[in-house]
């Protein structure tokens, strides 16, 4: 009698389930917003940018992120701080980084009422928003801030379908955030929204890299096959 045949099988099986991870790391690749051409000049909605590993062993594979929305506060005429929603708004580089330019209002104005000398066009301000999807799935691994204050400045960071606001302020080694969304993965074609908020005074937020890492899931059909293998090691034939 053989009564474990099936035990004998499903064990292997099994431990090649466990041995498997969820998550498999590819690629690593930086998206240097230090005056790229392809989000310099005041660039809109379905503009891509797309960056390449220079890491072994995926030399070569490439990401790309394209702007779903940028928008920013309507603010009234003259200018007093007062807010009438929102409006499209195109991203920028200003001062080797990324903002939000928003077109409601001149630089000067918005300098005159906050006492600011900063670049708003270069700059996320308290309402500006920048939505993103990346075309592979990638866990992001460091978020580069060329400038946030933590005194009255807020950045948070939304992926479309999870409810956690990952929120940041000034950083204390260089504004660099290392592993800023918990290891969360972002599947391809999902919204990631990065948005200031704070006093209407706090300026120059702005973002120089994301570094992300490409990263391979198993199919759901192939971890179905391997799960009902390692059932199996439960599962014995009755005495023959």
């Amino acid at each position: 009698m053989k009564r474990h045949r099936l035990l004998s099988i499903g064990i292997p099986v099994f431990v090649a389930l466990l041995a498997i991870p969820a998550v498999q790391a590819k690629a690593d690749v930086v998206f240097n917003f230090d005056n790229n051409t392809e989000f310099d000049g005041n660039v809109g909605i379905g503009m891509m940018m797309s960056a390449t590993s220079t890491t072994a062993p995926d030399i070569g594979d490439t990401v790309t992120i394209t702007t779903v929305d940028a928008y920013a506060p309507v603010y009234t005429d003259p200018f007093d701080g007062t807010t009438t929603g929102t409006v499209t708004a195109t991203t920028n580089i200003g001062s080797n980084a990324i903002g939000i330019n928003n077109p409601t209002y001149s630089n000067n104005a918005y300098d005159t009422l906050t006492g600011q000398t900063a670049d708003e066009s270069g700059d996320f301000n308290p309402g500006e928003a920048w939505v993103i999807e990346f075309d592979k799935n990638v866990m992001i691994t460091e978020f580069n801030f060329s400038s946030i204050d933590g005194v009255d400045e807020f950045f948070d960071v939304t992926v479309e379908g999870n409810p956690t606001v990952f929120s940041f302020t000034d950083g204390t080694s260089g504004d660099d955030f290392a592993d800023p969304l918990s290891g969360l993965v972002v599947a391809a074609g999902t919204d990631v929204t990065f948005a200031a908020r704070g006093t209407i005074g706090g300026t120059n937020i702005r973002i120089s890299e994301i570094s992300v890492t490409v990263v391979a899931i198993p199919e759901p059909s192939s971890l179905a096959v391997l799960g009902l293998g390692g059932m199996m090691m439960f599962v014995r034939r009755r005495d023959a």
